[in-house]
C-alpha cells in the first residue's frame, strides 16, 4: 500500500451502480498513478453498489471504501473523506462522471509546477441516455496580464460566473483548503457552493491547466437518479448566508460585488431548474425581499443592477426570469414605467443600433407617440441599416432636449462618464432587457 499518495480523489458514493463502473474504470486507468481513491458511501441501499464499491477494493490497493453509519448528503461525505486524505493534492469526483486518462497528470503537473492552491480545467455536459455533449465549459480570465496564474483581483465583478463553482473541475492543495478550514455545507444541493467561492477568495494563486484547452471531465447529466433533478433553490440563500456568517465582506468591495452578482445570476438558474412552483414562487419572493433589505443595490456593478431591478420592480407572474423572452418582450414587461418615464420628453433619441435598439423601435412603434431617432458614434452603422430612417449626429443628440435611450450599459457609462451635464436625461435600456 502508498503510504504518500501525491493526490487524494474523494468520491462521495450513494446508490449509484448504474454509472459508478465507467467512473471507476476512468479513475483507475489514469496515466498518473501515484494517488488514494477514497469512496465515501452515503448508506447505499441499492443492494449493488456496496458489492461494487468493495470488489474494486479487492482488486486495487488505492482504492479506500469507508460507509457512513447513517444517511446524510455530498457534502457531508467529501467532508469525512477530506479527514481520510493524504495526497499533497485532493481532487473531488462524482460517482457518475467520467475523468479523461490524462486528468490528473495534466492538473497535477500544472498545480505542483507553479506552486499554486488551486488548478481549474475545462469540463463537458454530457446527456447519460444520447450521449450528447450538452455544452463546453472553459474557464475564462479576463484582465489577468499573467497566462498562467491569477487570482480573484484578475477577475472582476463575474468572477464566480466564468467558470463552474462546482468542485469537479478543479484541483486543491489539501493544506490550503485545512489550513483555511475549507468544507463543505451539509446541503441536499449547492453544497459546494460556499467551497468553491471560499477558496477562490482566498486562494493566493490559481493555475489554468495547459491554458483550458483540454477538456478533462465529463459532467453527466438528465438521468433519473441525478440529484440536480430535485434541488432546493432555498439552498442558495442558505450557502450565502452562511458565506457573510464566515468571511466579513463589505459593501462596496469587490468580493461583495462579485458575491452578490453571483447570487442574483444564480437566482435565476435556480427559478429555471425548480419544478415545484410553489417553491419557486416562494424562493423568488425571498429573494426579492432580500434585494429590497439587505443587498445594497450601490455596490452589485453594472451587470448585477439588472438582476437586481428585476427582481425588485416586477412580479413572479411575469416569469420575466425564463429564457424564452426575447428583448421586445422585456421591454414590454416594463410599458408602464417606461411610458411613464418618457412622457416628460418631445424626443427621444436611441444610441447604438443593436439588438436592443431594435427591439425598443418595435416597442415603441406600438406604445408611443413621441418622435424616436437614432444615432450612433459610427455613422456607419445607421447609414447601412435600412430599418432606421430618423437619424442624428451624437452633436445634435447631444444638443437636443430628448431623453436619450443608452442601447447598453457600456454605452451608458460611455455617455455618462463623457458627458456629466446630461446624466440626468440619460435611460440605459440594457436594465430593461438584460437577457
Amino acid at each position: 500500500m502508498n503510504k504518500n499518495p501525491e493526490i487524494s480523489i474523494i468520491m462521495a458514493v450513494y446508490n449509484a451502480f448504474n454509472y459508478l463502473d465507467d467512473s471507476m474504470k476512468a479513475i483507475l486507468n489514469q496515466s498518473f498513478a501515484n494517488f488514494e481513491l477514497l469512496c465515501i458511501d452515503d448508506c447505499s441501499d441499492d443492494g449493488v453498489t456496496n458489492t461494487l464499491l468493495e470488489s474494486y477494493r479487492q482488486k486495487d490497493e488505492r482504492v479506500h471504501v469507508y460507509r457512513l453509519n447513517h444517511r446524510t448528503n455530498c457534502g457531508y461525505a467529501r467532508n469525512v473523506g477530506m479527514t481520510y486524505a493524504k495526497g499533497k493534492y485532493v481532487i473531488f469526483v462524482d460517482a457518475d462522471d467520467v475523468m479523461s486518462v490524462y486528468q490528473l497528470e495534466y492538473m497535477y503537473e500544472a498545480i505542483h509546477n507553479e506552486e499554486a492552491d488551486i488548478c481549474v480545467c475545462s469540463t463537458q455536459t454530457f446527456d447519460s441516455e444520447t450521449g450528447q455533449i450538452l455544452n463546453i465549459n472553459k474557464p475564462q480570465i479576463l484582465s489577468s496580464s499573467n497566462t498562467r496564474y491569477f487570482n480573484i483581483y484578475d477577475l472582476g465583478e463575474r468572477a464566480f460566473c466564468l467558470w463552474h463553482t462546482a468542485v469537479w473541475n478543479k484541483m486543491y492543495r489539501t493544506t490550503f483548503l485545512k489550513d483555511n478550514n475549507i468544507i463543505f455545507q451539509s446541503l441536499s444541493s449547492l453544497e459546494d457552493c460556499i467551497h468553491s467561492i471560499l477558496s477562490i477568495m482566498l486562494a493566493r494563486k490559481i493555475v489554468l491547466c495547459k491554458g483550458g484547452e483540454p477538456i478533462l471531465y465529463s459532467y453527466r447529466t438528465s438521468h433519473i437518479d441525478h440529484i440536480s433533478a430535485n434541488k432546493d433553490p432555498f439552498n442558495l440563500i442558505y450557502a450565502m448566508q452562511a458565506l457573510f456568517s464566515i468571511r466579513e465582506i463589505k459593501p462596496g468591495s469587490i468580493e461583495y460585488t462579485q458575491v452578490i452578482y453571483y447570487f442574483l445570476t444564480h437566482c435565476i438558474a435556480e427559478l429555471r431548474a425548480c419544478k415545484d412552483i410553489n417553491k419557486r414562487i416562494n424562493f423568488y419572493n425571498a429573494v426579492k425581499s432580500l434585494c429590497k433589505t439587505i443587498i445594497n443595490r450601490t455596490n452589485v456593478g453594472a451587470e448585477g443592477k439588472k438582476y437586481y431591478d428585476f427582481f425588485i420592480s416586477l412580479e413572479y407572474e411575469t416569469l420575466w426570469f425564463e429564457s424564452k423572452l426575447d428583448y421586445y418582450n422585456q421591454i414590454s414587461m416594463h410599458t408602464n414605467i417606461l411610458t411613464n418615464l418618457f412622457n416628460q420628453y418631445t424626443y427621444l433619441v436611441v444610441w447604438g443600433i443593436g439588438k436592443r435598439g431594435q427591439a425598443f423601435k418595435r416597442w415603441w412603434q406600438t406604445r408611443s407617440t413621441i418622435e424616436l431617432f437614432f444615432t450612433d458614434s459610427n455613422a456607419k452603422k445607421l447609414t447601412d441599416n435600412k430599418n432606421v430612417e430618423k437619424i442624428l449626429t451624437p452633436d445634435e443628440t447631444l444638443n437636443m432636449p430628448s431623453c436619450i435611450i443608452a442601447s447598453n450599459h457600456l454605452v451608458y457609462d460611455y455617455l455618462i462618464s463623457n458627458y456629466p451635464k446630461i446624466h440626468h436625461r440619460v435611460v440605459d435600456l440594457e436594465i430593461f432587457c438584460p437577457f
